[in-house]
């Protein structure tokens, strides 16, 4: 059984139709892949699948636990004092009920992918696909995202000929899938016009970056970009250390081809 990653899984799973979600054969390659599927059933019901297989009593929403063997479980009646303790070492995941123009989203740190459940023409579900290997110990969630970096990137996309939602809630909610799309449609557009011809020394680049030359950098930082495209793996998972000079040329890279620097 070939093994998925969660970037795959959620794209076979993105427009289903509710009660269809996932097939047991999809259930089965998630197990075996290490992944864990999240979606919402009916008005009051979390369904988790694959590496993780359970259903928790969501009415009008749902906050659960999870650390890498699995969900945290309250196993007293009521008010538990050792449930509360166990949910320190575990990371949550919010069911939020109506909003953004679905029935049910989540919220998150664990890295994940989306992917929608339709009701019929209507989005009813923005499901998420995550590996349970992420799964770590709990850490601050990130900043709320400047809308200056939505409007940029949904610009971008309407030069590349792309859509996007209409609502600036909807715009922010779906950031992550945005800037993946754009990526997408830079990448492509960018190497089918320009071979990126031989690959530059990459240790020697790696080692001692800042004696290199601006275009052995510029064609290191391009290899990169490109490595991550060919893969399915989202531009925004920066391969580099923060502050290290890897980590800012790529993102300056990936600027200079969507316009937004020189």
């Amino acid at each position: 059984m070939n093994k998925l990653s969660a970037i795959e899984l959620a794209k076979l799973l993105n427009g289903r139709e509710i009660r269809n979600e996932i097939t047991k054969q999809e259930e089965a390659q998630a197990k075996e892949s290490g992944l864990v599927v999240v979606f919402g059933a009916s008005d009051d019901l979390m369904e988790f699948r694959g590496a993780v297989c359970e259903e928790v009593d969501a009415y009008e929403g749902q906050t659960v636990y999870l650390t890498s063997t699995g969900l945290i479980e309250n196993k007293c009646e009521d008010d538990c004092p050792y449930y509360e303790n166990e949910k320190n070492s575990g990371i949550s995941i919010e069911q939020i009920w109506d909003k953004g123009g679905y029935s049910w989203i989540y919220e998150t740190t664990i890295p994940h992918r989306q992917f929608e459940i339709m009701d019929g023409d209507e989005k009813y579900c923005r499901g998420i696909v995550f590996a349970l290997s992420d799964v770590g110990e709990q850490t601050e969630p990130e900043p709320a995202r400047e809308f200056s970096d939505v409007k940029r990137v949904c610009e971008a996309l309407a030069y590349f000929g792309h859509s996007y939602p209409d609502s600036q809630e909807e715009q922010a909610a779906r950031y992550d899938q945005l800037v993946d799309q754009l990526a997408l449609a830079v990448l492509e557009k960018k190497h089918s016009e320009t071979p990126l011809g031989d690959e530059p020394d990459l240790m020697s680049i790696m080692v001692d970056g800042t004696n290199c030359t601006w275009g052995e950098k510029k064609q290191f930082c391009e290899m990169e970009a490109f490595s991550y495209f060919s893969n399915d793996a989202p531009i925004t998972q920066n391969p580099y250390f923060k502050n290290t000079w890897p980590w800012q040329w790529f993102n300056n890279e990936y600027l200079r081809l969507v316009g937004y620097a020189s």
